[in-house]
């Protein structure tokens, strides 16, 4: 935590503003915002971690916000407080204005995904699965935002690598983020006919997940290699399927690599493959390539 005058007056509004307030696993609220304002980097988003709820939850208006924090800061509060009359992604678009106030969503979500703070509580699985497909959607528009404004190695990768290192990863199986497309955007008229009304669990075995790795230019070794497995395999490692009109079409991939360009991103089938790492550096005085990325494959093999 930043301990600032500043940061002080933000945590003593915020602890007067959410008292008596409760989480969802009974846990007072305080403690989400200030799990949030940890994991800051900056006196500015401490402030505005530790206030994004205030004016969305609490008797505080946007007005007091205003007039007792300086705009830096009421105005990435002010992009995080969701109007319930709003859709929530084209709040979420709003936020992604932001660069602050996407690094506070980033960690607003992913501890959203925890499960483990509703563990015991009663919390039904249909809402676990509602809670994971809404936040994931969001965490892709949000982490491509920022992706999108930074170039090359600066303090704000590192936050973001830090933030997305703590994703809390699937604990239920086939998680699915429902796409707004129509099955005939990803999958050919064959595909569709033999997924159409099958259950997941026997949409999974028509595909597999593929590996490959290259390295050119080594003093020491230069290689081609792939792997595959399947896609219930693959689906243990942090990734979530989607699905267009019933059909698996993709998997949603996040990626900690610290030279991963794209942290958050979709896999479909038959598309490109998803680059999962890229980097050239010096080897024994040779320019060296190398390479690493997963695919999804239709599984010919199945039928």
């Amino acid at each position: 935590m930043i301990y600032t005058e500043l940061t002080n007056k933000a945590m003593k509004l915020a602890y007067d503003s959410h008292a008596g307030q409760l989480d969802a696993g009974g846990i007072p609220y305080i403690f989400h915002p200030y799990h949030l304002a940890e994991q800051m980097d900056t006196e500015k988003r401490v402030c505005i971690a530790l206030l994004h709820d205030v004016v969305e939850d609490t008797h505080v208006t946007l007005k007091q916000i205003q007039e007792r924090f300086p705009a830096e800061i009421a105005g990435p509060v002010a992009l995080l407080t969701h109007d319930p009359k709003e859709n929530y992604y084209d709040y979420i678009k709003k936020v992604c204005a932001d660069r602050d106030a996407c690094f506070v969503k980033i960690a607003d979500l992913l501890h959203n995904m925890t499960e483990a703070r509703v563990k015991g509580c009663g919390v039904e699985e249909k809402d676990k699965n509602r809670w994971h497909e809404k936040y994931m959607k969001a965490l892709y528009f949000v982490v491509n935002a920022i992706e999108e404004g930074v170039s090359g190695p600066c303090k704000d990768q590192t936050l973001l690598n830090r933030l997305l290192e703590s994703f809390p990863g699937r604990a239920r199986k086939n998680i699915l983020i429902h796409l707004d497309q129509g099955q005939q955007q990803y999958l050919n008229p064959c595909q569709i006919e033999t997924l159409q009304d099958k259950p997941v669990e026997e949409q999974l075995k028509y595909f597999q997940v593929e590996y490959a790795e290259s390295r050119e230019g080594s003093a020491e070794e230069d290689y081609q290699r792939t792997k595959t497995c399947s896609l219930e395999e693959a689906l243990h490692e942090n990734r979530t399927l989607f699905s267009a009109e019933g059909c698996i079409v993709g998997f949603m991939d996040i990626c900690c690599h610290t030279d991963c360009k794209r942290k958050v991103m979709p896999v479909f089938v038959n598309g490109q493959p998803r680059m999962v790492r890229q980097t050239s550096y010096l080897d024994h005085g040779r320019a060296v390539s190398e390479t690493k990325s997963l695919k999804l494959l239709w599984n010919d093999a199945a039928d």
